[in-house]
């Protein structure tokens, strides 16, 4: 397996009456060398969407395993997405 580390990710969220920052922290698995080269070249249209979808889900509910698994399987769709263009 190849990794390649992301950039953090920072958001602001409203969480019971107070503004919030959540940063994420990922790195991306792959298996060959042309989907690393894809990732680079795309990085910004990935850190967007990935800002997009954490804009998207409800702060309280990333705090809980089932939240965080939902995130990491919409982020795998989204990052897919943008690298298959």
């Amino acid at each position: 397996p190849l990794y390649r580390a992301m950039p953090a990710l920072i958001v602001s969220a409203n969480y019971q009456g107070r503004l919030r920052y959540l940063q994420v922290k990922l790195s991306i698995m792959t298996r060959d060398e042309e989907t690393l080269d894809k990732l680079d070249v795309n990085t910004p249209l990935i850190q967007d969407a990935l800002i997009m979808l954490l804009n998207e889900c409800p702060f309280e509910k990333l705090e809980t395993p089932g939240g965080k698994e939902d995130f990491r399987e919409r982020s795998l769709v989204r990052v897919q997405e943008r690298v298959s263009k």
